[in-house]
C-alpha cells in the first residue's frame, strides 16, 4: 500500500489539469483522460497485488470529480482496463511510444464502453454505439497522443518513488 497517497494525488492533479487547463486550451472538447493514462501506467509498472485497488480508487476519483453522473462506472471500468492491460503487459515492449499510444487508444475505447454500459443501466442515455462513435474517438486519440509524454514524467516521479520497495508480492515473478 506504499505510494497510495502519491497515486491518488497524481490522479487528482490529472483531474484538475484535464478539467480546467486542457478544456480551455484544446479545441472540440477533446481532452485526454489523464486518469486512464495513470491506470495504464499502473498496469505496466506496478502490477502488484495492490494494483487493482489503486485502479479502483483512481476510477472512483474520476467518478467523484470528473464525471458527475454516477459513483462507480468509471471505477469498475478502471479495474477492467487494469486487468486487461496487465494481462498483456509482459508481452509488450512498453518502452515504445507507439505501443503506449496504441494501448491507451484501445484502453480508452474499452473504458468508455464499460462506463457507458453501466451508466445506461441506471440513467437513460444515448446508445453505446452513439457514445463510442461520437465522444470516444476524440478523447481516445488525444489520450493516445499525450500518453508517451505523460508516461515519461510518471516514470520519472512515480517509478523512482517505488524503487527500493520490492518486498510486495507481484502477480508474477
Amino acid at each position: 500500500m506504499e505510494g497510495f497517497i502519491l497515486y491518488l494525488l497524481a490522479g487528482l492533479a490529472g483531474l484538475i489539469i484535464q478539467g480546467s487547463v486542457l478544456k480551455v486550451i484544446l479545441p472540440f472538447n477533446a481532452v485526454p483522460n489523464l486518469v486512464l493514462i495513470l491506470v495504464v501506467f499502473l498496469a505496466f509498472y506496478r502490477n502488484r497485488l495492490d494494483g487493482p485497488f489503486f485502479a479502483f480508487m483512481l476510477g472512483l476519483e474520476y467518478d467523484l470529480f470528473g464525471s458527475h453522473l454516477l459513483l462507480g462506472p468509471n471505477a469498475s471500468a478502471a479495474v477492467v482496463v487494469y486487468f486487461v492491460v496487465t494481462s498483456f503487459s509482459k508481452r509488450l515492449f512498453v518502452e515504445s511510444s507507439f505501443t503506449l499510444a496504441m494501448v491507451v487508444l484501445v484502453a480508452s475505447f474499452l473504458n468508455h464502453a464499460i462506463a457507458s454500459v453501466i451508466t445506461s443501466q441506471f440513467i437513460p442515455t444515448e446508445s453505446l454505439w452513439s457514445v463510442l462513435l461520437r465522444y470516444s474517438p476524440f478523447e481516445a486519440i488525444v489520450s493516445a497522443i499525450v500518453a508517451p509524454l505523460v508516461f515519461k514524467y510518471l516514470k520519472k516521479f512515480l517509478v523512482r518513488a517505488d524503487q527500493g520497495r520490492t518486498h510486495d508480492q507481484a502477480w508474477s515473478k
